[in-house]
């Protein structure tokens, strides 16, 4: 690739490499003050502080000899903090379905069995640019190399699988309680406790069938 095609390529590319990093970069100051928040928690009671996940370098300049448009790097996280912050670019998604939605492209309804669908067009002045918004923010939503890597690697430790399975029965139950008109919190409490204890030992019988 010669030099004017790299630049080319870089400028292009530009929109979503910033937006790309800086997802990474924004999840990695949530858990900086996560972090800072249960290590005041543990100091009540006496419970020795983690290191404080935190940004140690940002960078959106190209690197063509690793392959990088740009990068984050960061220090200190578990593996349950790497997950996410490997997988932050897939929110760009959740940013182009807002923004078809609130201009009108899509119509959402969460009690509809279509869940989604297609209005009648009617050109917007919006309609011009958003073919190129699509596309910046399809592109920032493409996980590289390193980050499904990094996600893997986070992803492979027990404690990572415990939480993991907690929190996607939090999800699951919030979102089946928002939907459901007759829900009970009761039911869904008793529910959610079920679905932790059915995970947990799935991770055991993992655990014992590959160490």
């Amino acid at each position: 690739m010669t030099r004017t095609n790299k630049f080319t390529y870089t400028l292009v590319r530009l929109p979503s490499t910033v937006l790309h990093e800086l997802l990474h970069a924004l999840m990695v100051i949530i858990f900086t003050f996560t972090d800072i928040l249960f290590n005041i928690l543990r100091s009540a009671f006496g419970i020795k502080k983690k290191e404080v996940c935190r940004i140690e370098n940002f960078n959106i300049f190209p690197n063509f000899k690793e392959g990088t448009l740009g990068s984050v790097s960061y220090i200190f996280s578990s593996g349950f903090q790497d997950i996410f912050i490997n997988i932050a670019p897939i929110f760009s998604l959740i940013i182009l379905f807002v923004y078809l939605d609130y201009f009108g492209y899509i119509v959402v309804d969460f009690h509809s069995k279509k869940l989604i669908e297609i209005p009648d067009y009617n050109f917007k002045l919006v309609d011009i640019f958003t073919p190129f918004i699509a596309y910046y923010l399809l592109s920032a939503s493409l996980l590289s190399k390193r980050d499904l890597s990094n996600m893997l690697k986070g992803l492979l430790k027990v404690d990572t699988l415990m939480k993991l399975a907690i929190l996607s029965s939090f999800i699951y139950l919030i979102v089946r309680y928002n939907l459901d008109s007759n829900a009970n919190i009761v039911d869904y409490l008793k529910e959610l406790f079920g679905i932790i204890i059915d995970g947990l030992f799935e991770i055991i019988d993992f655990i014992r069938a590959n160490v």
